[in-house]
């Protein structure tokens, strides 16, 4: 699903939002999927596995709880 998000070298911001109503994905602010069943997540997985081993980096990742008041 490509949702009008193109790949670009540089920086982005990417939130994957879960809650028990459902979840929704957003790329540099644009929504690129969302569905019910996407209420937990148990692995967060960082990489790019498919483009072998070149360089990828991440910065300002962090995880919260449903119930933290802290949230967006």
């Amino acid at each position: 699903m490509n949702k009008n998000v193109w790949r670009r070298k540089g920086w982005h911001k990417v939130v994957f939002q879960l809650t028990l109503a459902g979840g929704s994905i957003h790329f540099d602010g644009k929504l690129v999927a969302e569905s019910p069943n996407m209420q937990a997540a148990r692995l967060l997985f960082l990489g790019n596995s498919w483009a072998g081993r070149k360089p990828m980096y991440f910065d300002d990742v962090f995880v919260r709880a449903l119930d933290d008041p802290a949230r967006e």
